[in-house]
């Protein structure tokens, strides 16, 4: 989703709670639906193109089984001057019913 600057291929990894969302040159943060999500990344598409998303590190299921996260690096520029840019994706997943596995929180880092 992140490569085809896609917001649905993103969101149907969404489960039924808000997802954390804070992202360099995007929103400045905070807890959303699925549905506010759509629109927020759907900007953050309109404003910068995806050069390069690559997970880069993947962190196995907590002991209980609940949580997981990954680390992708991203390259991306800004459409209004055409800056170039690097940063960490962090996305943290929960079960969310035990067998189903979700997006709880999008981070950049960098």
């Amino acid at each position: 989703g992140w490569r085809e600057n896609n917001v649905d291929l993103i969101l149907k990894h969404f489960g039924k709670s808000k997802v954390s969302i804070s992202i360099e040159a995007g929103p400045s943060g905070g807890q959303f639906s699925k549905s506010q999500s759509y629109y927020l990344l759907k900007d953050l598409f309109k404003y910068t193109i995806t050069k390069k998303f690559e997970f880069v590190q993947f962190r196995k299921p907590s002991e209980d089984g609940k949580s997981s996260f990954a680390v992708a690096e991203r390259l991306y520029r800004k459409t209004d001057d055409g800056r170039l840019f690097k940063d960490k994706i962090y996305v943290s997943l929960h079960s969310e019913d035990g067998q189903t596995w979700v997006v709880n929180e999008i981070k950049s880092i960098r």
